[in-house]
Parts: C-alpha cells; sequence; structure tokens
C-alpha cells in the first residue's frame, strides 16, 4: 500500500519535488489566494459557495491541523485568509 501511495504521488507530480520546493509551491498559491480574496467575504460571492467548502476544507487542514510548518505559518500571515478560516466554519455551524 505504501508503494503504491509513493508511486501516486510520483504519477501526480508532488512526489517530484523536495520538501522545499513543495513548500514554496504551496506557500505561492497561499499569496495567490489572499490576492483572489482580498477584502471579500467569500470568494465567488456574498454566500458561501462550493469553491468555499473546497478552499475552507485545504486550509483549516493546514491552519487548525496541528502541524507546524512553513505552509501553516504563511497562512498565518495572511489575516484575511484566517478571518475566512473562521467566517466559514461559523457559516457552516462548525
Amino acid at each position: 500500500m505504501r508503494k503504491r501511495a509513493i508511486k501516486n504521488c510520483k504519477s501526480q507530480g508532488t512526489g517530484r519535488h523536495d520538501k522545499q520546493e513543495i513548500y514554496a509551491i504551496a506557500n505561492k498559491s497561499i499569496d495567490h489566494l489572499s490576492a483572489l480574496l482580498a477584502d471579500r467575504s467569500f470568494f465567488i460571492s456574498e454566500k458561501m459557495t462550493r469553491y468555499d467548502c473546497a478552499i475552507y476544507g485545504l486550509l483549516t487542514n493546514f491552519l487548525n491541523g496541528g502541524i507546524q510548518s512553513p505552509i501553516k505559518k504563511r497562512l498565518e500571515s495572511h489575516k484575511n485568509l484566517v478571518a475566512y478560516i473562521e467566517r466559514c466554519k461559523s457559516t457552516c455551524g462548525v
């Protein structure tokens, strides 16, 4: 099972990068998400959409998953994304 997971990561592309490259790619993505969100409540409209659900699901794991990493540190530096995560959480009643 482990060998299959490694093979899948390499096929998908993530397994071809070292940790520092993965952190750089993720941090760049977080920067872009922050710029896209800007000062709006949600990404597409004033109400939460399925796109927000997907983005929230990813970001909340980085922020609240209990693992310290450069990705979490970058996410914490974008106050609009931290507020967005909390807004999504309260909208979903979690």
